[in-house]
Order: structure tokens, then C-alpha cells, then sequence
């Protein structure tokens, strides 16, 4: 079975609100007859990997901004989102600070439990579509391909994004209520043994256990 990669990128709100999201595919050009069954108002971008790069990223803040700035009720507004090279582009940062946006990269390797999209979202949504593809096996599809997933995307997602999910998803990850306990204790899961302290005989020297610095200075 041949397989491509496709991006899918998802913006949810602590409102419990999602935005339509930006879907890039494999390729060079549109082909009209892969996306007719997709929703006007879905970003389509291509790139030849299917990856996400540093124009596609310029179009993604901006399909964002257009949906969010509707909502929106002060003059600025806060962007989570992880540290991908795309997110920290000068072009990028200018866009940011022109509309009102403030940017906050979480910190490498916790988006396990930071991000909210990877706490509660993404696995229902992996679910749904795993939904789609067995119930297209058995009416005899054995090859489902892009345009499959076209298809099904808007149903996928509309069982994935339900309001209740996002706003799970962000008390989960203590950002919304805020409650950075729920994030402390998990860091205390996966901290490091201590070394054991050195002799208290060594001239007045202080040492300094740094792994416990830093896990203090984020309960502040």
C-alpha cells in the first residue's frame, strides 16, 4: 500500500471553539477533483513533501487571524504553539506584532502534556478517522487514498471538536483553568534522581542542584 503524507493543521480556543483548519498535501498544483468535497472555508496549500514550510506557515497565521480575529474582544490576542522553525521566521514575528499577537512557544519536548491538541484532541480525532478507514474497508475500498480522506475530514473533525473535548483538553494541561499543578506534578514524574549532596567539609563552597532550581522557580 502506498502511503503520502498530508498536514493537517488545527487551531482550537479555550472557548471550545475550532477554527476550519489548513490541510497541505503532496504536490505542486491543485487538482480541482481531490478537494471538491472539502468546505470553502478549509486552507488548501501544497508543498513537496507535505510538510509544512515558511510560506505555507505565513498563510496558516493569516487563515488563522481572519477566523480569530472575529471573537476577538481586546487588542490582543495569545497564540500557543510549539518551537518549529516555521513558528520563528522574521516574517513570521513581523506578522505577530502587526495584528496584535502574542506568541508563546512551549518548552521543547512537553507538548505531550502541554499542548492541549495533544492532550485531548488528536487521540479521538485518530480515532474517528481509524472509524473511517475500516468502515470504508468494508464496503470494499481497499485502497483508501487522499481523496477518501477528503471525503470523510469534515465528519472526522466534527467528531473530534466538540466543545466540551477543546475545553476538557485545555484543563487537562492546566492552562485553562489555570492550574499549573497538574503540569508540576507531571514534571516530578519524569524528573531525574538527585545526585547525592557532596561532603558538607569543603571550604564554604555552595553547590547547587539545578534540576530542583529550575523546578522551583516554575512553581513561582
Amino acid at each position: 500500500m502506498n502511503h503520502e503524507h498530508i498536514t493537517l493543521t488545527e487551531t482550537i480556543s479555550v472557548a471550545g471553539w475550532v477554527i476550519p483548519p489548513v490541510i497541505t498535501a503532496p504536490g505542486a498544483i491543485h487538482l480541482q477533483r481531490h478537494f471538491q468535497d472539502l468546505l470553502d472555508r478549509y486552507l488548501l496549500t501544497v508543498s513537496d513533501s507535505g510538510y509544512v514550510n515558511d510560506e505555507i506557515s505565513i498563510k496558516t497565521i493569516k487563515h488563522i487571524n481572519q477566523f480569530i480575529k472575529l471573537w476577538m474582544k481586546g487588542k490582543c490576542r495569545l497564540l500557543l504553539l510549539d518551537n518549529h522553525e516555521c513558528h520563528l521566521s522574521l516574517k513570521f514575528r513581523e506578522y505577530y506584532e502587526e495584528e496584535g499577537i502574542i506568541p508563546f512557544a512551549l518548552p521543547p519536548h512537553t507538548t505531550h502534556f502541554l499542548q492541549p491538541l495533544n492532550v485531548g484532541c488528536f487521540q479521538p480525532n485518530k480515532h474517528y478517522h481509524r472509524e473511517a478507514v475500516n468502515q470504508a474497508t468494508r464496503i470494499g475500498n481497499r485502497d483508501y487514498n487522499q481523496m477518501d480522506f477528503f471525503t470523510d475530514i469534515e465528519r472526522i473533525r466534527h467528531q473530534t471538536f466538540k466543545e466540551l473535548t477543546i475545553k476538557s483538553a485545555f484543563k487537562k494541561t492546566g492552562i485553562w483553568p489555570f492550574n499549573p499543578e497538574i503540569v508540576l506534578q507531571k514534571l516530578k514524574e519524569f524528573e531525574p534522581p538527585h545526585h547525592t549532596p557532596p561532603p558538607e567539609n569543603q571550604d564554604g563552597l555552595i553547590w547547587w542542584d539545578f534540576r530542583s532550581t529550575v523546578l522551583c522557580e516554575g512553581t513561582v
